[in-house]
């Protein structure tokens, strides 16, 4: 009974809001119908097996249990209310509805309701307080500018919720405050530029929110932090200049990110601290200018990546630091891309697919670009400006894929490799065994060899998420790979696919330059000619390196010539060639009573001559006693080692240099006497040697 007041109730309502807007002369024939309606519902209610009017232009499936009505572009205005009310499905898509308010409490075992693509422009107040067992409401492409107060009051296990490509602008902060099992919320094209807070307070459940398009200066930080479930986040097309360090704070569940379409310049340091379970991140057509390393690199589970669309002039080195398992990374359209560095991926050991699409000025690849990447399978460099291509700038023996298209290819022999696998035409040729789909399968360089074309080339890369759909192919390749038994036919879908039809080069003919497809061009035409100047610097090359061993050999034998004339002219002296300090005297210091000189020094008046000479006149005093008295004196010897530290000054303040072995004069026969000084060391212009006797008086004076 209690059932059947509430359907009188809100017939009542509803004849009343209908003969308000349509004029009654008498309000007697008003009562009659009013209870003749109600003894209607009653009827249906108690009869289940009673029929329930479905409209002209819907269709009306099921029985009681699992009712379903469809009426897709029916030009219904007004939500139809002779439905059966156990209908559990209603699509009401493409219709010209406007209001639904006092229509939808007939509908209490409601689930799924689809308004979509309509004219609607309020949803009011508490108009699904009664569909307390919906899961699925779509409102989509409507004309909705607000949400009000209480707006879905009752919906307590709704769990998607589409309000897409409508006006909104505006939402009360209690207008969600019933959708507490909410999983996924639509906000896609709207007007929001900002939520109050605790907008999104009672979404506790929400794993999927979506807020593409709209007019967001800002992260909504102070919404987000309540979302402690979600999984994916998506802000792409919003007016976020700056990503703040708390923006993403306490989203320890979030495994996708989507931020593209923004005019993002900068982002702090500690931007995506926090999310630790984050695989997708796309950041593409913002404005950064410089490969954000230090931000990605506390994401150490990031698995896909997409930096498309900004300003880098450059990847540098280790440019994605930390990023151990990242299998996808998308870097296209980067208009001011010119150089990357052959070390950028080197910390990206799970690498499996690199896009590097249309990017007008990258001009060449460093050798060892993939130096670090053992499990790459797919490369993508479509539409650059890469003119020259080398084997080794590429693993061909691991890839699957590897699409070089739409390139201003130069042509000549740099490009024989590539044109082999174009055409298959190998050296050695291709045997039958080698097709067969063990060996496909396996990373030999015999599977190389089985080239083909996939002409389905990938064109968007936008979405990022589609794991499901990529492991689909690769399983239907794998499948395709087996099935192809056949050596003619293995010979057109080999193990490693390229886009054969969009690889050419050009070439000069006439002074005109030409493009033509690599696998249309003879080996004639890749190979490079032995050029004149070829041959030229060959033949210079090869002089140098005789002329060179020329030399060397001649000074060889010059030296080895030298050293011979030497040792003749010793052995025609028969002298030996005197050291220096052979001629130094063991180390015997001096007195000052035994040199009559100044305590502490080595000779007479400061003076090493003084000493030197007199030694030399008591020497030879010795051998012809008949001289000078002065020579029967003896003196003492000379300190080795302040003779040393004496020679080295000198030689620094008078330009004094040690004798060559060569230079010193041949040591004088002892029995020839002669009267003249013997010099061990080179004397110089400028210097003049004082008398040993007026220094020797003059000090004793």
């Amino acid at each position: 009974m209690k059932h059947l007041h509430r359907i009188t109730h809100v017939r009542w309502r509803l004849t009343s809001s209908i003969s308000s807007v349509t004029t009654v002369t008498s309000s007697l024939f008003s009562i009659p119908w009013l209870h003749l309606s109600s003894l209607l519902l009653i009827l249906l209610s108690y009869h289940q097996h009673t029929q329930a009017f479905c409209p002209s232009k819907c269709q009306c499936l099921g029985g009681d249990a699992n009712s379903k009505a469809f009426c897709v572009n029916a030009a219904l205005e007004d939500v139809p209310i002779q439905l059966n009310p156990e209908t559990k499905y209603i699509n009401l898509t493409l219709n010209k509805i406007r209001n639904i308010q006092f229509t939808l409490p007939f509908y209490m075992k409601l689930e799924i309701l689809d308004l979509s693509r309509n004219i609607i422009e309020t949803l009011g107040s508490k108009n699904f307080e009664y569909q307390t067992e919906m899961r699925t409401l779509n409102l989509s492409h409507n004309s909705v500018s607000s949400l009000q107060k209480d707006a879905f009051k009752g919906l307590r296990n709704l769990l998607v919720l589409d309000l897409g490509y409508n006006r909104i602008d505006v939402v009360d902060h209690t207008a969600m405050n019933d959708l507490t099992s909410l999983v996924e919320l639509d906000l896609t094209n709207n007007n929001i530029m900002s939520l109050e807070d605790n907008t999104f307070g009672n979404l506790m459940s929400l794993d999927i929110l979506i807020f593409k398009n709209n007019q967001l200066l800002d992260i909504p930080a102070n919404n987000l932090h309540h979302l402690q479930s979600l999984k994916s986040l998506d802000l792409s097309d919003n007016l976020v200049e700056y990503i703040r360090n708390d923006s993403f704070e306490g989203l320890r569940e979030l495994v996708t990110l989507t931020v593209r379409g923004n005019v993002i310049s900068e982002l702090d340091l500690s931007a995506f601290e926090g999310l630790i379970t984050l695989k997708h991140l796309d950041l593409a057509n913002n404005n950064l200018t410089m490969v954000p390393t230090q931000q990605l690199s506390k994401l150490s589970n990031l698995t896909h990546l997409t930096l498309s669309g900004n300003r880098f002039t450059h990847l540098p080195a280790v440019g994605f630091l930390n990023l151990f398992h990242l299998r996808e990374l998308h870097l296209n359209r980067l208009d001011f891309l010119q150089r990357i560095d052959s070390r950028a991926f080197v910390d990206n050991t799970h690498l499996q697919i690199l896009h590097l699409n249309n990017n007008p000025l990258l001009g060449e690849l460093p050798m060892r670009l993939f130096q670090g990447n053992p499990n790459i399978v797919e490369v993508y460099m479509q539409a650059n400006s890469l003119q020259t291509l080398y084997a080794a700038q590429f693993p061909i023996d691991q890839l699957e894929k590897l699409y070089l298209g739409d390139n201003p290819l130069q042509c000549n022999c740099t490009l024989f490799w590539l044109w082999r696998l174009v055409t298959g035409n190998f050296e050695n040729g291709l045997q039958n065994h080698d097709l067969k789909p063990g060996n496909m399968m396996s990373h030999d360089s015999g599977s190389v060899a089985a080239l083909g074309s996939d002409l389905s080339a990938e064109g968007d890369d936008d979405n990022l998420v589609r794991v499901a759909a990529y492991v689909a192919e690769r399983k239907k390749d794998v499948t395709a790979k087996f099935q192809n038994t056949n050596p003619s036919v293995a010979s057109t879908s080999g193990f490693l696919k390229l886009d054969a039809e969009r690889i050419g080069c050009e070439i000069w003919h006439d002074s005109k330059r030409n493009r033509k497809h690599l696998a249309a061009m003879t080996e004639s035409e890749i190979t490079c000619p032995a050029h004149v100047v070829t041959i030229v610097c060959a033949v210079l090359t090869c002089l140098l390196v005789v002329m060179t061993g020329a030399s060397i050999i001649f000074y060889m034998r010059f030296v080895k010539r030298r050293r011979k004339l030497m040792h003749d002219r010793s052995l025609r002296t028969g002298k030996s060639i005197v050291n220096v300090h052979d001629r130094i005297l063991p180390h015997q210091p001096l007195s000052a009573a035994s040199n009559g000189g100044i305590p502490g020094t080595l000779m007479n008046g400061g003076y090493p001559h003084h000493t030197m000479q007199p030694q030399r006149t008591t020497l030879s005093h010795n051998m012809h006693p008949m001289h000078h008295q002065d020579y029967h004196q003896t003196l003492p010897q000379v300190d080795k080692l302040e003779l040393e530290r004496y020679l080295t000054a000198q030689a620094i303040a008078n330009e004094y240099r040690a004798l060559k072995p060569w230079e010193l004069p041949p040591v004088k026969d002892t029995n020839t006497y002669t009267d003249e000084p013997e010099h061990l060391y080179e004397k110089f212009d400028h210097y003049e040697y004082p008398d040993a006797h007026t220094m020797s008086k003059s000090s004793n004076g």
